[in-house]
């Protein structure tokens, strides 16, 4: 049976924090928790922290969701094996499968990243994420909007209006299938991505992580699967939501810049 990892960060959403570590440490043995402090210590319990299987780390600074993700995982694996299964996961999160880990436990494709059935609060199933490698055209375009606050706020908007349009159709469950990228609130990254010499490191503070993620595993042959089999909820507790639209949007274009600039200028 092998071991499982949940890296989960938080910013300034400690209920949601305690109330899903409490969750998962209680689904299985197997799973070890591992929450990075992006916003301190002072909004939790002490008794929170005295929890087995539950590892913590605080940086004193926010260093962004992934790259907090990577230096907990380091951290960790500085005196743990690495587990067979690794989990970057936001902490909105339930569960509504109780024997989810003991399935993940006893699954044997190591050498996949597993993009679970997501299905937000409306009733959209949030997976696939991507289904094909989107061009790089599309990726200068995302970040030529991204350039101007005023357009990616009208953009963004314009977004909604048209999932909304779409959400009839991304409420009848798909089926499972190889895909690009995963959606970014729970991704389970077996441990052959690692052993490939692969990592969670994040060269942007915000945004991007499926397409960094998608794009390593493209390099590394690791397949990205959407398993209808495994079944999320995710109640979407923004933490970006009291940031300026002009920082989000200097924030995304750095990170599609990036994307582009690594992966697509080749």
């Amino acid at each position: 049976m092998g071991k499982i990892l949940v890296l989960c960060v938080d910013y300034n959403s400690s209920d949601d924090t305690m109330k899903f570590v409490d969750s998962v440490l209680k689904m299985h043995s197997a799973v070890e928790v591992a929450v990075i402090l992006n916003s301190g210590k002072e909004q939790f319990t002490e008794s929170f922290f005295s929890r087995e299987r539950l590892h913590i780390y605080d940086y004193g600074e926010n260093l962004g969701y992934m790259q907090a993700a990577a230096e907990g995982l380091k951290e960790y694996l500085s005196n743990n094996l690495l587990p067979s299964w690794i989990i970057l996961s936001n902490t909105d999160i339930s569960f509504p499968d109780d024997g989810f880990f003991e399935k993940l436990s006893k699954d044997k494709r190591h050498d996949f990243i597993l993009a679970p059935d997501i299905v937000s609060s409306d009733g959209i199933h949030q997976n696939p994420f991507l289904i094909n490698r989107p061009s790089k055209n599309k990726l200068l375009m995302l970040s030529r909007i991204n350039s101007h606050p005023l357009l990616a706020s009208l953009y963004s908007l314009l977004a909604k209006i048209k999932g909304r349009i779409k959400s009839s159709t991304k409420r009848v469950k798909p089926e499972s299938s190889f895909i690009y990228a995963p959606h970014g609130s729970f991704i389970i990254i077996g441990d052959q991505y690692f052993k490939r010499g692969e990592s969670l490191d994040h060269p942007a503070f915000l945004y991007g992580e499926e397409l960094f993620i998608a794009e390593r595993a493209r390099r590394s042959h690791i397949s990205v699967y959407y398993d209808e089999g495994y079944k999320i909820h995710h109640a979407e507790h923004v933490t970006t939501a009291k940031m300026s639209t002009k920082f989000k949007a200097d924030a995304l274009r750095n990170s599609l810049d990036i994307v582009i600039q690594k992966y697509y200028n080749r």
